[in-house]
C-alpha cells in the first residue's frame, strides 16, 4: 500500500523549485514533509517544537525553518532544517516533489517539499529546538473521523483544519499543508477528502 501511495504522489506533485508569489511583508520559509514506512505502511514525521525557539512555541510542526542567504534554494532550505533538526542527512530522503505554498501568522510564507526516508532511521532530535518527534500514520489522517475544522480563537467565525493525534494538537499551516498532501493521497485512491465542521459552526 505505502508503495502504491508514493508512486501516485510523486505523479502529482509539482517539481521542486517553483517559488511562491511575493509578499513584501512575509518571510521565506521551508519545510518538510517527511514520509516514512512504519510496518509496511506510510505515516507522516511530525515534530513538537520547544518553548526556546522564536516562532510557534511548543506546537506541532514539518521540521523546516527560513531560507538562508547561503541556501542554494527553498529545498535546500527544507533539506538542512531536517538534518540540524532531526538529524536526518539529505542523501537519506528522496524528495519526490512539491506542495502549494501556505502563509502563516508568523508573517512567513511556508514552501513544503515532500520526501520519504529511504531506511528506517533513528532521528536525533535538536534538544534546542524540537521537544519530541512523533508519527502519524497516513491511514489514521484520511480517516475523516479524525479530520475536523475548528474556529480561530481569535475570529471564531473563520474555520481552520486541525487534527488531534495522541494528545497533539495539529492546526494553522501545518494542518493545511498536511491536508494538501492527504488530498493528493486521497486522489491516488479515488478519494475525496471530508471535512466535518463544529457542532456549532454555522457555515
Amino acid at each position: 500500500m505505502a508503495e502504491e501511495w508514493l508512486d501516485g504522489l510523486s505523479a502529482m506533485l509539482a517539481r521542486p523549485g517553483r517559488m511562491p508569489p511575493e509578499d513584501g511583508g512575509r518571510h521565506l520559509a521551508a519545510v518538510m514533509v517527511l514520509l516514512a514506512r512504519s510496518r509496511g505502511r506510510l505515516a507522516v514525521v511530525l515534530t513538537k517544537r520547544t518553548r526556546l525557539v522564536e516562532h510557534h512555541k511548543g506546537e506541532v510542526s514539518f521540521p523546516g525553518g527560513t531560507f538562508d542567504a547561503a541556501d542554494s534554494d527553498l529545498l535546500a532550505t527544507a533539506l538542512r532544517e531536517t538534518h540540524e533538526e532531526l538529524g536526518v542527512p539529505p542523501d537519506r530522503i528522496r524528495v519526490l516533489g512539491q506542495l502549494p505554498s501556505a502563509a502563516a501568522l508568523s508573517h512567513f510564507i511556508i514552501t513544503p517539499f515532500v520526501g520519504v526516508l529511504l531506511e528506517p532511521y533513528q532521528f536525533t532530535p535538536n534538544p534546542k529546538e524540537v521537544e519530541e518527534v512523533f508519527l502519524a500514520p497516513a491511514a489514521w489522517l484520511l480517516d475523516p473521523a479524525n479530520r475536523q475544522l475548528e474556529p480561530l480563537p481569535r475570529d471564531p467565525e473563520t474555520l481552520r483544519y486541525a487534527y488531534h493525534y495522541h494528545g497533539h494538537r495539529v492546526w494553522g499551516a501545518t494542518a493545511r499543508i498536511l491536508s494538501d498532501l492527504l488530498g493528493l493521497i486521497g486522489e491516488t485512491r479515488g478519494e475525496e477528502p471530508v471535512w466535518r465542521a463544529p457542532a456549532t459552526s454555522k457555515r
